[in-house]
């Protein structure tokens, strides 16, 4: 966790191709958008969440003694927090090559819709990065199919969710 965030890392430590990776998180963060769509605190309030999906390198480690943590480091991990910050609430937001390894993907067909700009362009400004294209998960087909994101925008958000690849 880092902070009110959790990262996610698919393809390590048990090494798996870039698409299979990809594939793993994606259904991750379609499942988690699944498990906070339903749930309801006792006075009836939602969470929201945003996901946010990069693919590339990454640098894992134990670090510490007294409390030792696995963590990850690199600009892919930098790129999925930005995708996650500039996402939607219950939206998942995925970096262009993301979106190419998952149309790769051997076990699911997912359904993606490029994201448009304030401007009406493809692309967002990303901090770090300028402009980027981007995808929307909007669902998937194929072994253990997940529900579609709600595709409706909302602003309040509880929770952010950024996986990793």
């Amino acid at each position: 966790t880092i902070g009110d965030a959790y990262m996610v890392l698919g393809g390590a430590p048990n090494v798996c191709s870039g698409a299979e990776g990809a594939e793993k998180v994606a259904r991750f963060a379609l499942a988690a958008l699944d498990a906070v769509r339903n749930f309801r605190k006792e006075d009836g309030t939602t969470v929201r969440i945003r996901c946010g999906l990069a693919s590339g390198p990454v640098v894992a480690g134990v670090i510490g003694r007294a409390m030792p943590r696995y963590d990850l480091f690199g600009d892919t991990v930098c790129f999925a927090s930005r995708m996650e910050s500039t996402s939607k609430a219950m939206r998942i937001q995925v970096a262009e090559l993301t979106y190419f390894l998952l149309r790769n993907a051997q076990k699911s067909t997912f359904n993606m819709t490029l994201r448009l700009g304030p401007d009406g362009l493809p692309g967002i400004q990303v901090k770090g990065k300028g402009r980027v294209t981007t995808y929307w998960i909007d669902g998937v087909q194929g072994e253990a199919d997940c529900v579609s994101p709600d595709t409706s925008a909302h602003a309040s958000i509880a929770a952010d969710l950024p996986p990793v690849t």
